[in-house]
C-alpha cells in the first residue's frame, strides 16, 4: 500500500483497524479490513502487541498509541450507534467520508433489516474501494444484490451526492 499520509485518512484508519485485529484485548472484530491492506504492509506491521502495550516516554510513540486507541474506540462507538439506530427502525445509512469502511459487511443488522447503505468519499477513494471489492467479490454490484437479498450498498463520489439529495428532496416533497 502506497500511503500518502496527509491525504490518506482512509488508509491510516484501515491500517489501525487491521493492527487492532492482532490485539489480544480486541473490542472491534473486522474480518474485512485486510482486503484493503496489501500483504507487504501487513507483514511489516511487526510486533503489534508490543506497540499496543508499550509504555514509552517518546512523545511521538505515545501520540501514536493514543491515536490508535481513539480510532478504535470511535469505530466501536459509531458501530453501537448504528446498531441501536437500526434496531429503532432506521433503514438508511449514509456514511460520509467512508474511506475503506467495512460496516456493510461486518454489521449483521444492516443485512438483517435490509438497510440501504450509501457511502460517499472522494472519487479516487471510491475507485480504489470498488476495485478491491470487485477483486474479492467478483462482479461487485451483482454479488451485493444477489447474495444480500434486499440490502443494498451504493458507493458514490461527492459529485453524485448532489443528484441523490435532489432526488430525495423531490421524493419527500411529493414531487418525485
Amino acid at each position: 500500500m502506497d500511503i500518502e499520509w496527509p491525504s490518506s485518512t482512509n488508509k491510516g484508519t484501515a491500517l489501525l483497524r487491521l493492527m487492532h485485529q492482532f490485539d489480544p484485548d480486541r473490542i472491534l472484530q473486522d474480518d474485512y479490513v485486510s482486503w484493503f491492506i496489501d500483504e507487504p504492509t501487513t507483514a511489516n506491521l511487526g510486533d503489534v502487541k508490543a506497540f499496543i502495550k508499550e509504555d514509552s516516554e517518546d512523545p511521538a510513540r505515545a501520540f501514536s498509541r493514543i491515536a490508535y486507541r481513539c480510532t478504535i474506540l470511535r469505530e466501536r462507538h459509531i458501530d453501537e450507534i448504528i446498531e441501536d439506530s437500526i434496531e429503532s427502525g432506521c433503514r438508511q445509512l449514509l456514511l460520509l467520508g467512508s474511506g475503506y469502511d467495512t460496516r456493510f459487511f461486518r454489521l449483521p443488522s444492516i443485512r438483517k433489516h435490509s438497510v440501504a447503505t450509501f457511502e460517499v468519499d472522494l472519487a479516487v477513494t471510491i475507485k480504489e474501494k470498488i476495485a478491491v471489492l470487485e477483486k474479492r467479490l467478483g462482479s461487485f454490484r451483482q454479488a451485493l444484490h444477489s447474495s444480500l437479498s434486499t440490502s443494498m450498498m451504493r458507493i458514490l463520489a461527492p459529485s453524485r451526492v448532489v443528484g441523490l439529495i435532489r432526488q430525495v428532496l423531490r421524493f419527500t416533497s411529493g414531487k418525485g
